[in-house]
């Protein structure tokens, strides 16, 4: 396997509870991470939360999504559908994520804005997703960790997130899925910037309090380095080291 494709995988603990760690550089490898986190809390499924720039959940063709499903037991072949079946572009791996099962409903937080026909090809937001047992599968989008963990932001005290918010209050287990791209910005010239590590440390200062309740529960981190979304290598490098001593200073991360 290349270096772009390896995962790597990790037993680590939060808070002194057991959790595993997976990075790897393309996101749709993050099905290896949510399978397994599925596999470990079974028969209950975690609800995932992924912090990404892009929304990750267009819609697969349904033969794509019975393809990805139909490997069985074999881990080999579970690696080979997610190397060759969903999008290269790695944006719908979301589709396959609930198709096979491997959580129980996601909130995903992508700013990156779209068009209204790319709108329509996603999973959408106001219907359940069905998996292949008929079980139903629920996705909210919000632009940023603020509007989800700030104190008084409109998912905490509002009806309109008011199912969202009492699953995730509900959830035993949390996989928490990080695109390092979410702590990057694009200039009008295309060029891709990291944001000040001032920046990404005060906006997880902020949502400190119910940030904490949710990585009380997280069994799986998964981080997509993502190095050009990132702009580079040294990038991405750049955020995960100030994303993991964020983790190792407020949450006791330990690998």
């Amino acid at each position: 396997m290349s270096e772009v494709h390896a995962i790597i995988r990790s037993e680590v603990s939060l808070n002194g509870r057991p959790a595993r760690y997976f990075e790897f550089e393309y996101h749709r490898y993050s099905l290896a991470a949510w399978r397994d986190d599925r596999l470990r809390n079974a028969p209950a499924s975690s609800m995932a939360i992924t912090i990404d720039r892009h929304r990750d959940f267009v819609m697969a063709e349904k033969q794509d999504l019975e393809k990805f499903a139909g490997y069985g037991d074999c881990e080999t072949s579970f690696i080979r559908n997610v190397h060759e079946i969903p999008a290269i572009a790695n944006n719908d791996f979301i589709a396959y994520a609930f198709y096979d099962d491997y959580c129980s409903d996601a909130i995903a937080i992508a700013y990156e804005d779209y068009y209204e026909i790319e709108k329509r090809s996603m999973v959408p937001l106001n219907a359940p997703f069905f998996d292949r047992r008929s079980n139903p599968h629920h996705l909210l989008c919000l632009p940023s960790m603020q509007d989800v963990f700030a104190p008084d932001c409109d998912f905490e005290r509002t009806p309109t997130y008011k199912f969202f918010y009492d699953r995730l209050a509900a959830a035993a287990s949390v996989i928490l899925d990080i695109d390092l791209d979410y702590f990057t910005y694009q200039s009008p010239d295309d060029g891709i910037f990291v944001r000040r590590e001032e920046d990404i440390r005060s906006a997880f200062a902020r949502i400190k309090p119910a940030f904490s309740r949710v990585m009380s529960r997280v069994t799986t981190i998964a981080v997509a380095r993502e190095s050009v979304c990132c702009g580079g290598r040294q990038n991405a490098a750049k955020i995960r080291e100030i994303l993991l001593d964020i983790f190792k200073t407020d949450y006791n991360l330990l690998f």
